[in-house]
């Protein structure tokens, strides 16, 4: 069942006390690999721009890792007819190629997933099989996968564009590959993030709100065993029935917050939805039922009776109108407002993100088994990058504030539909004063965070308590909690297509050369 929750950073998480990012001068190890292939590189139809498009597009990675052995992989084009499977060794620096495949064309967008090792650090080709075109759609970008080991199920999450519509799909196969069953989900803009979690369930982002076919079920329809009506001072039930009642047949318990009424077959017990006065609160027989009238213990109007369920059929009355709006008389007024003076005009460039008036709602959705679990607004909670934390834990890097912070598909609260587990300090702030920036990643272990720009240049922010004569201008205290930004010079003229960072190197991949950095090789 489907409710509405909140994405909130835990405090332990967030440190406030961050003062910033001292540049280092210290010079970055890089290592260049020639490629004997260009890099294969996908893109939309000419006929097929659009917002969509470009949105799925723009979510495909060409440079992947296997994360059981930080082996890398990409898609080769050696001429205009074949594409070439390529890996490469982080051990020995050797590329390889590891097969050919039949990709119709360079506007697909073939994707590579390792969701199982073996535990010896191989991989292994099953079997391959006949490919069939689906008609459906034009390209399916995949999300991510699963296996469920114990029950032989493989679990798929893939978005592409039907017509006008985003669509995200969680579908599931045996082990041999037989279809079984799948869930659609349909929206108005392309998922920023897609992740099946630990227990199966599909966790996605979207701009714009998503259906599924659950969503048109008709509500059932709302048991009504009472009516009831309220005033500022007491709440009175009134249960109908044919024949004129005994007293032997009522049984009404009150207490302080908590009510038990049997009448005939009728059978409520809860807790009430505030407290009442229990010395001041009746019941009557009248000609058509059973009268209940309940002593507010708070001068505050009910939005029903009891707290975790409502059987009832409210019935306003003009007493509690008259109250209500006698006590809130003070807040309105009858006369009109007087014109003000005109004034200068604001610039939207000056407003921030949270007082941007947008036609999207950001929202995080989580689905298992049939029906909704989670749904929750992220309002300016922009986000920027994507990783894998574990080899099957998939995360996502979220702003917040000035920081950025990292939240896992694999929540431990059921209350909330993801898990915060680690806060970059200041990347908010720095992310959103670069300009042509092309990726932003980090790695595993969450050491450093690095933003690369469209081609030449990255930049590496770690956070380390520097030994620095750094001090306070305002109150002279030494600075301690600052961190490292190290600058590295990419020495080639070819934009970046891939990034892709582990604990000990991150990868850059252009269209004829892949480039190893390794930021921890310096000195503090």
């Amino acid at each position: 069942m489907e409710f509405n929750s909140e994405v909130r950073p835990r405090r332990e998480l967030m440190n406030p006390n961050f003062e910033g990012y001292k540049l280092s001068l210290r010079n970055v190890p890089t290592e260049k690999t020639e490629l004997e292939h260009p890099v294969a590189v996908f893109t939309t139809r000419q006929s097929d721009i659009a917002y969509l498009t470009l949105s799925l597009y723009a979510q495909h990675s060409l440079l992947f890792v296997d994360r059981w052995t930080s082996a890398l992989y990409w898609f080769s084009q050696p001429n205009e007819e074949t594409f070439e499977l390529v890996t490469f060794n982080p051990n020995t620096s050797e590329t390889s190629s590891l097969l050919k495949l039949p990709i119709p064309d360079i506007h697909a967008l073939p994707t590579i997933h390792f969701p199982v090792s073996n535990g010896q650090k191989r991989n292994f080709a099953r079997r391959f099989c006949k490919t069939r075109k689906i008609k459906i759609c034009k390209a399916v970008l995949v999300n991510d996968v699963k296996i469920d080991e114990e029950k032989g199920v493989i679990y798929v999450a893939a978005s592409f564009i039907r017509g006008k519509q985003a669509i995200v799909v969680l579908a599931r196969f045996d082990k041999d590959g037989k279809f079984i069953a799948a869930d659609e989900f349909k929206g108005g803009a392309i998922c920023s993030f897609v992740a099946i979690s630990s227990d199966f369930a599909i966790t996605f982002i979207s701009d714009k709100l998503y259906r599924h076919k659950c969503d048109e079920k008709s509500p059932e329809p709302k048991k009504i065993l009472y009516k009831w009506r309220q005033n500022l001072n007491d709440v009175v039930l009134f249960f109908e029935f044919d024949h004129k009642v005994d007293k032997s047949e009522v049984n009404v318990s009150v207490r302080r917050n908590h009510l038990e009424i049997a009448i005939r077959n009728v059978k409520l017990e809860g807790e009430l939805f505030q407290a009442v006065d229990p010395d001041q609160s009746s019941w009557e027989i009248s000609p058509g039922g059973v009268e209940v009238t309940l002593e507010k213990a708070v001068e505050r109007g009910w939005s029903q009776v009891y707290k975790d369920f409502d059987f009832g059929d409210e019935v306003f009355n003009k007493e509690f109108v008259d109250q209500v709006k006698g006590r809130l008389g003070h807040l309105t007024t009858e006369s009109a407002i007087p014109e003000e003076a005109e004034k200068p005009g604001v610039d939207c460039n000056q407003y921030e993100d949270i007082d941007r008036e947008t036609e999207f709602e950001r929202s995080i959705f989580r689905f298992k088994d049939g029906d909704w679990t989670h749904k929750a607004s992220l309002s300016a909670n922009l986000p920027l990058f994507w990783n894998f934390i574990t080899p099957t834990e998939k995360a996502i890097a979220m702003r917040h504030d000035v920081d950025a912070c990292l939240w896992s598909s694999n929540s431990s609260d059921e209350r909330v539909p993801l898990g915060h587990v680690g806060t970059f300090d200041a990347v908010g702030y720095i992310h959103a004063g670069k300009q042509n920036l092309a990726f932003i990643n980090a790695p595993p272990n969450n050491g450093y965070v690095c933003i690369c720009e469209q081609k030449r240049r990255i930049l590496l922010y770690k956070h380390e308590n520097l030994e620095t004569n750094l001090r306070h201008r305002g109150s002279g205290r030494k600075v301690n909690e600052i961190g490292r930004q190290q600058v590295v010079k990419i020495d080639d003229d070819e934009a970046f297509l891939g990034l892709q960072c582990n604990d000990d190197a991150l990868y850059l991949l252009t269209k004829n050369s892949l480039w190893r950095v390794i930021p921890d090789d310096v000195e503090n």
